[in-house]
């Protein structure tokens, strides 16, 4: 083989490289935003897809820009979409299908869902595992465990290993 010759075989090797290599896409995707009655977008909404066939959930939290993707999604359908958020009535898509390599666009509009409440009860009950003198987790090492402990050297680290062998 020339010079030329093997320059042509790698040029063209180069050329058509990206056509040889390309990657097979076998899930899709739904993209979208969120927004209230005033075309604000609801941040953190959250979103759930149910592939019903298969049962398999695909749960999100929506961008604080108001913009959501769910990626990696089974091809096909039915799905259904909950889209809620707190003070708004939920949003709810059903029988959706998704193609090959496609993202769904899905936007929702959520309307607001306010109640006025007219008690609110707040009830507690006392721990008495966690008071006031107890802060954070504690060993107690008696006077007879300090003495009966074996040790080489007297070193700390002989005592210290009570505090695992007691939990």
């Amino acid at each position: 083989m020339t010079k030329f010759t093997k320059r042509l075989l790698v040029s063209l090797t180069f050329l058509f490289l990206p056509f040889l290599i390309q990657t097979q896409v076998t899930t899709s995707s739904i993209t979208g935003t969120v927004k209230n009655s005033k075309n604000k977008p609801l941040a953190r909404a959250s979103i759930k897809a149910i592939h019903i066939p298969s049962g398999s959930v695909y749960n999100i939290l929506m961008q604080p820009d108001g913009r959501y993707t769910i990626s990696n999604m089974r091809v096909g359908g039915p799905y259904k979409v909950e889209i809620s958020y707190v003070g708004y009535n939920p949003e709810v898509f059903n029988d959706l299908n998704l193609e090959l390599g496609t993202p769904l666009n899905l936007n929702a509009v959520l309307v607001e869902n306010t109640k006025t409440l007219s008690e609110v009860t707040v009830s507690g009950a006392r721990n008495f595992l966690i008071n006031n003198e107890r802060n954070g987790a504690a060993t107690q090492i008696s006077q007879v465990q300090l003495q009966s402990l074996p040790t080489i050297n007297r070193n700390l680290d002989d005592y210290t290993r009570l505090v695992f062998v007691n939990k």
